[in-house]
């Protein structure tokens, strides 16, 4: 682990059963009638997470975790279907990928270098939910064009995610400052929601609000399944702003802050996803 906290042992692609501790190989072919695709994930002790050694595996229409500490524990086996949104993050050197499944967060820290390993869980997963894609456009571009100018990266990273699928509502809120809180400045990092083939796409950076004057250079994108009972929850802010909890099957999934000068747009956008708004619920100051 280096100083500021990069993970510098890479992730690896498991090739063959033979490349693999017996314990571990035996894990995962009580799961698989094959061997699946498998990456290893190192270990990370660093003040943004900790999490141990573990093999990642994908086939069969699940996603497996096995850690390699847990000598004769059982594997995480996740269905693909019982996945209720996944996390895909960058920050310089750090990476990480998070399931979340019944109100529980699995997440696994990598070195950035390491991203591509983990695509085809994220894939996999995409390819389940999405819906019909028969009546593709030829892609985002036209619809995000806007954003080219506006906030560049939130242009480059949706139209690299999204590809060909069809953009059907977006809602983007830019950088707004609030109310200082212990006479600290802080501000409502920008971020960018797009729905496009029955998923929710949500950009952001890695921390929704913080000082102005403190440099960001993190990118998260989640994927979020809205074919379940699936809802935001208005939490009370401030008089400038309120926070959103999106929840699915009544497990929280995310939350972001809206800036009152966007509430109505942000609104709207839920309309076109028909996702439903539960108003004055919750009541906590944050």
């Amino acid at each position: 682990m280096s100083r500021d906290g990069a993970i510098e042992t890479w992730s690896k692609l498991v090739g063959s059963e033979s490349d693999i501790p017996a314990h571990i190989r035996n894990n995962i072919l009580e799961v698989f009638s094959k061997f699946p695709y498998c990456v290893f994930t190192p270990s990370s002790r660093g003040s943004y997470g900790r999490s141990p050694a573990s093999f990642l595996c994908l086939g069969e229409g699940k996603i497996v975790i096995i850690k390699a500490i847990d000598n004769g524990r059982a594997p995480i086996v996740l269905s693909l279907d019982a996945i209720d949104a996944i996390e895909s993050g960058k920050s310089l050197l750090l990476a990480w990928i998070a399931f979340h499944h019944s109100g529980i967060q699995e997440t696994l820290w990598y070195n950035t270098v390491s991203s591509d390993f983990y695509n085809p869980f994220i894939e996999a997963y995409r390819a389940l939910r999405e819906k019909s894609t028969a009546f593709r456009t030829s892609g985002p571009s036209e619809l995000l064009e806007p954003m080219r100018l506006l906030d560049y990266k939130y242009y480059t990273f949706p139209l690299a995610v999204l590809g060909d699928r069809r953009l059907s509502a977006q809602f983007y809120h830019p950088n707004t400052p609030v109310e200082p809180r212990f006479l600290f400045l802080r501000q409502i990092n920008s971020y960018f929601l797009i729905y496009a083939d029955g998923l929710l796409y949500i950009f952001s950076e890695d921390a929704m609000m913080r000082s102005p004057r403190t440099a960001s250079y993190s990118m998260v994108i989640r994927y979020i399944r809205l074919d379940r009972e699936t809802g935001w929850v208005e939490e009370k802010g401030t008089d400038a702003h309120s926070w959103y909890i999106l929840s699915s099957c009544n497990n929280e999934i995310f939350r972001m802050p809206v800036a009152r000068d966007y509430n109505a747009a942000f609104l709207e956008f839920a309309k076109q996803c028909a996702i439903k708004i539960d108003f004055g619920l919750k009541n906590e100051e944050t």
